[in-house]
């Protein structure tokens, strides 16, 4: 690749700023000539923005946070030789912590989903025929334009956080990916065979960049360095100067590059020099170089801001003065603010660019101070807390912008977590929340304990805080649910006006006779009725108008329909089930699979006035005993890592213990096979109570095991020794005997009464 010839360096200024409801973690630019770009923030939404930060449209599609976005040319007109410009609106495809990634156009017309991971989808790159993406469940794949899944790799033991598709210097196009566990890997994109590793980092890979040179890469991390690698895998350039982890960096011409750091710093370099810092007011994630040479920087503090060299597009006075004041009004702990006074640094000429010193407030508070060569004067960038001269019980320490009486460092399999802690605060509930924000890193409940002593001992509290009650309670729900005592879990909800947003957002078509639905919804959301057959025909026709992975809101408009379909016949909803089953099919883990379980287990309640047969044995995967393909898929969901699966499929099971306690004869009846179904759910009851994630649902399923159980010692006082013998109990007992030693007091007595009863029954 030939080195671009760079223009003589001149500091960058604030263009303008544009906010979004929640931290911007994301950006990528537009190509071709428009100087445009596109956020993803943790309010859920991606926003397309001009180079003036006014907001061109916004994109509502996912239902968690957004944490990678890409941009690249429409697939069914790729650029070429002989093609100046490309056919039709450039392509947005953005990933997030609702495990899917999305491809939609800037029109807004959504256009694929790609369902494949069980994890926060971290970081996306396109490449000429497809996308790749990395995520925290450790895994990189490589996708075709279709959706389907070309290559899966796994050559990461931690989190893939960042991802660079490059051409090689004798022609294949690579890849390259960045880990948490320190490694960079490079791939052949087309065959997926591992080319070479890179081990120089030693902490967490957070970005990996083209350098415009042929075989060179730039990338950073949180080691606080940046290093430029050539072909043969050595280091040829390390820029220091962060005092943070490094989150991004971005090319602008040959050797001059942009960094982002956890510091609150962009970092101009040219040549390995550093040329300009500029202070935000909280940490940055994502830096990006437009068509012009603008910087754009992505900050915490839920704002996008464009920086120019070109002191015509300045911003005006007044929103100069307003993000000076942000920064300058940025409190910091004592012990982060520089001892040297800039008092005694009195030649001008020796002072480098980014020293740090301090000065005096006129309250006696000491202010951080920043010395920009350029404009030959020290820059206010922050001023101590007020509470950090209270003593040694304030709150000191940052971490992600916030601050903390403690930050303790946690080793797990070479790579320090950082674990914030309040005083204030129960560990119990602390550690529960850390190893659930780590679980993709392998931890799980067996390490609370440990944790939690971790954080009295180094804390020095004086006694050991009560553990949290983790039995079921309605509020740990995503959605609202109607919890019946000694009957059935309901998933009732109805918010109407959200799904019909989000379908609106996804450009659907919707019949009039769905929209006159919605309004009977909103007015009476209660009113049950025998269902049109018409608005089922036409809800049919709106799930299967949206891809895979999108179908949600199309299904949970029929979930509420279907509440309220009292005495409806079989043959009214066969068409729908038909889709939820494609779902099941399909294998993945999205929002789709969500709603389905949800369905189900609203069904299984329902049976005795919405008689379904065989359709709902067709649409729920492990009581099909034939359906042997779906069972590694059953315990999948059983292990997913989202919390939206676990809580459907143990309303599942609770739903289909009840119902079997209620009528024996009902599995007849749908023409299942009973001891069949019965081993196949106490098989799944003892994986879910085994997963390390069931540390929120133990109590209900164990209830639902209770409930088994009862049917059968009913069947076995019966000889009813159809469901009786034979019984697939390991699991079971292993689960039940690991739960004797729970941390939880009612769990670990639940367990141990329901080992006792198992014994009696001979398992």
């Amino acid at each position: 690749m030939k080195e671009s010839i760079a223009e003589p360096f001149g500091p960058y200024y604030l263009r303008a700023s544009g906010t979004h409801g929640g931290e911007v973690r994301t950006l990528s630019a537009v190509g071709g000539d428009t100087n445009t770009f596109v956020s993803g923030s943790y309010d859920r939404q991606v926003r397309l923005w001009s180079s003036s930060c006014d907001c061109l449209r916004e994109y509502h599609f996912h239902g968690d946070k957004v944490s990678s976005v890409v941009t690249c040319h429409p697939w069914e007109n790729p650029p070429s030789s002989n093609v100046n410009l490309p056919v039709g609106p450039p392509l947005i495809v953005s990933g997030s912590q609702d495990k899917q990634i999305l491809a939609y156009n800037t029109d807004g017309d959504l256009l694929r989903a790609f369902d494949g991971h069980q994890g926060n989808v971290s970081c996306l790159a396109t490449y000429d025929t497809g996308v790749v993406s990395g995520s925290w469940d450790k895994k990189v794949i490589i996708w075709r334009r279709d959706g389907s899944i070309a290559h899966t790799l796994t050559g990461h033991s931690q989190s893939v956080l960042c991802i660079c598709v490059a051409m090689s210097s004798d022609g294949r196009q690579v890849v390259f990916t960045g880990s948490g566990d320190k490694l960079i890997i490079c791939w052949d994109i087309h065959s997926g065979r591992q080319l070479r590793q890179y081990d120089h980092h030693t902490d967490s890979v957070r970005c990996i960049v083209d350098a415009m040179e042929a075989d060179t890469f730039w990338s950073c991390g949180n080691d606080c360095l940046i290093h430029k690698f050539g072909s043969d895998g050595t280091i040829k350039q390390t820029l220091s100067g962060h005092d943070s982890f490094v989150y991004a960096v971005a090319v602008m011409q040959a050797d001059r590059l942009v960094s982002a750091s956890e510091d609150r710093t962009m970092r101009i370099w040219d040549a390995g020099q550093l040329m300009q810092v500029v202070y935000h007011p909280n940490t940055l994630w994502s830096v990006i170089v437009l068509g012009d040479q603008s910087i754009v920087t992505a900050c915490a503090d839920g704002y996008a801001r464009v920086w120019t060299s070109n002191l015509e597009k300045t911003a005006a006075p007044s929103k100069v003065s307003e993000f000076t004041e942000s920064v300058s009004t940025c409190e910091i702990a004592s012990e982060m603010i520089p001892k040297l006074s800039i008092d005694q640094l009195n030649d001008p000429q020796q002072i480098l660019e980014g020293q740090l010193g301090h000065s005096v407030h006129p309250d006696g508070r000491r202010e951080m101070r920043c010395w920009s060569r350029h404009s030959q004067t020290w820059t206010h960038v922050g001023i101590q807390r007020r509470d950090s001269v209270k003593g040694p019980n304030a709150r000191n320490v940052a971490f992600e912008g916030k601050y903390y009486d403690f930050v303790f460092p946690i080793e797990l399999n070479g790579v320090t977590l950082q674990l914030p802690f309040n005083t204030s605060e129960n560990p119990w509930a602390v550690a529960k929340a850390f190893i659930g924000r780590h679980s993709h890193l392998g931890m799980n409940a067996s390490q609370e304990s440990e944790i939690v002593q971790w954080i009295i001992r180094n804390a020095n509290l004086a006694e050991t805080p009560a553990i949290p009650d983790l039995s079921l309670s309605s509020a740990s729900l995503t959605s609202p649910v109607e919890k019946r005592p000694g009957t059935y879990t309901l998933f009732t909800s109805t918010s109407v006006g959200q799904i019909e947003n989000r379908l609106e957002s996804m450009g659907s078509s919707m019949e009039t006779r769905i929209k006159e639905y919605f309004s009977v919804l909103e007015s009476n959301p209660l009113d049950n009725g025998i269902p049109n057959g018409k608005i089922v025909e036409d809800i049919v026709k709106l799930i299967r108008s949206l891809p895979l992975g999108c179908k949600y809101p199309a299904l949970d408009l029929a979930r509420i329909y279907m509440w309220h379909s009292v005495g409806s016949s079989r043959e009214t909803w066969s068409p729908f089930f038909e889709e939820i089953r494609q779902v099941f099919e399909a294998k993945g883990q999205s929002l789709d699979v969500v709603v389905s379980l949800r369905i189900m287990a609203n069904c299984i309640a329902q049976s005795e006035d919405f008689p379904l047969g065989d359709t709902i044995r067709s649409c729920i995967p492990f009581m099909d005993t034939k359906a042997t393909a779906l069972r590694a898929y059953t315990k999948e969901l059983i292990l997913s890592s989202d919390k939206r699966i676990r809580d459907g499929f143990a309303s599942l099971l609770w739903n289909l213990s009840v119902r079997l306690q209620c009528d024996r004869k009902w599995l007849s009846e749908v023409n299942l096979d009973s001891a069949g179904v019965i081993n196949m759910t106490l098989s799944c009851i003892g994986s879910f109570l085994l997963s390390e994630f069931a540390v929120d649902r133990k109590i209900l399923v164990l209830h639902a095991l209770a409930g088994i159980l009862s049917v059968i010692d009913d069947a076995q006082a019966g000889d009813d020794r159809g469901i009786s013998n034979n019984l697939e109990t390991k699991n079971v007992k292993i689960a039940l005997e690991s739960l004797g030693h729970d941390i939880n007091a009612k769990v670990r007595s639940f367990a141990k009464s329901l080992l006792l009863h198992s014994e009696k029954l001979c398992f």
